[in-house]
């Protein structure tokens, strides 16, 4: 059930718990002259989750009408969400077998060290998790993962087949449960390198509505937005992951200093870049970066890292990589690739 909690004496749990509501509505009105706004969250009553938040704006002399489209829309996403959430809750009381969760925490912290026997580790972890526990979701988000990456930095298949090979992983893992934001955000991720950009944010778009907390999501999602020109947009994304996950892993850095980037804010990049603890996915850009700030020594010693790192790095590959090739922060980026030494 779901209750309107008036008050904001109480908090969401001491609702439910007085109520035996498992879900909680809350919700304010403010004005402003002749304007309204009206404000609405629904919440997970033992958890205080936020579910859904919506606002709605009208004007005093509508009142009486306005209230009524108000409370229609709301009884209507109400209904729409806590079905919603009910659906999801009793798909998630369905525990992965245990083996196979382990073996995709260990392939998700390996997947993000970025190389190429690490990133083939994963994925052999991922295949023996599906072998173990075949509709597990996560299963196919790690296994999407690895393919794209390993398009990206050019360790295998750079034929469109590896990306369409990742997608069609992460269609199975939406199918598997289509109440995982992890699902739709892998989605995104691989249509975001398959040059879709309106697939692709509309993808992450439907895993913000799943989970909006999701700091994962969300530091992903910026990189399509910079990738569209939106990258002030994108950098208060990163700012809102980094508060929701202060703990948050080095590539949230890398996406931040990719925005940062994108506006010209080469100094901006490299102190953020140099704040990560393993700076392997960060070089080619703190190479680019000292060398448009005119920082050569720095420039070179970067480029260097990129070689040992990535022995078969190509600057014609990494024109090839980025979603919008013929964006004018690509050239500077390859630009700035080519003066630090990098070929």
């Amino acid at each position: 059930s779901a209750f309107l909690c008036r008050s904001l004496t109480h908090s969401p749990d001491e609702v439910g718990q007085v109520l035996g509501a498992r879900y909680v509505a809350t919700g304010s009105v403010r004005r402003s002259g002749t304007r309204l706004r009206v404000t609405a969250q629904l919440l997970e009553a033992d958890s205080g989750r936020m579910l859904w938040s919506d606002r709605y704006d009208g004007v005093l002399g509508d009142v009486f009408d306005f209230q009524d489209e108000v409370a229609d829309m709301m009884a209507a996403r109400l209904a729409s969400h806590v079905n919603a959430a009910e659906r999801r809750r009793i798909i998630s009381s369905r525990a992965p077998e245990v083996a196979a969760y382990g073996l995709v925490l260990r392939g998700q912290d390996l997947t993000l060290r970025y190389r190429q026997e690490t990133n083939s580790h994963a994925r052999r972890l991922f295949e023996e998790a599906a072998g173990l526990d075949p509709i597990y979701a996560r299963v196919y988000v790690g296994m999407s993962r690895t393919y794209s990456e390993s398009w990206r930095h050019g360790w295998e298949d750079q034929s469109e087949s590896g990306l369409a090979h990742a997608a069609n992983l992460a269609m199975k893992a939406v199918e598997q449960d289509d109440l995982d934001a992890r699902g739709f955000a892998e989605l995104g991720y691989v249509r975001f390198f398959q040059k879709q950009h309106q697939q692709a944010l509309g993808a992450y778009k439907r895993a913000t509505e799943l989970n909006p907390n999701d700091a994962d999501v969300l530091a992903e999602m910026s990189d399509v937005l910079s990738s569209i020109g939106e990258a002030a947009s994108a950098v208060d994304l990163m700012k809102r992951a980094i508060r929701l996950n202060p703990c948050h892993p080095d590539w949230y850095l890398c996406n931040y200093a990719d925005a940062l980037f994108v506006l010209g804010e080469y100094s901006e990049v490299v102190a953020t870049l140099l704040k990560m603890r393993d700076l392997t996915a960060g070089h080619r850009l703190l190479a680019a970066s000292y060398a448009l700030l005119g920082e050569s020594a720095h420039a070179h010693i970067h480029a260097q890292a990129v070689r040992t790192a990535y022995p078969n790095f190509s600057l014609q590959h990494w024109r090839q990589v980025p979603p919008d090739p013929d964006s004018p922060w690509l050239e500077k980026y390859l630009e700035g690739l080519s003066l630090a030494g990098l070929d």
